[in-house]
């Protein structure tokens, strides 16, 4: 009894960690698409003068 409610919460914590490592990844692309699309949008404007 014991045992199976210790594994039933290790695999929800699993699942926790593996959603959160997930949604820090794509946040982190994401913040790397805005930086690169901002930089090269500055780029074209200096280039433009």
């Amino acid at each position: 009894m014991e045992f199976g409610q210790f594994y039933q919460v290790g695999r929800i914590g699993s699942f926790l960690l593996l959603l959160l490592s997930f949604f820090q990844e794509f946040f982190r692309i994401r913040q790397l698409q805005f930086s690169f699309s901002t930089t090269n949008f500055k780029n074209k404007r200096w280039f433009k003068f």
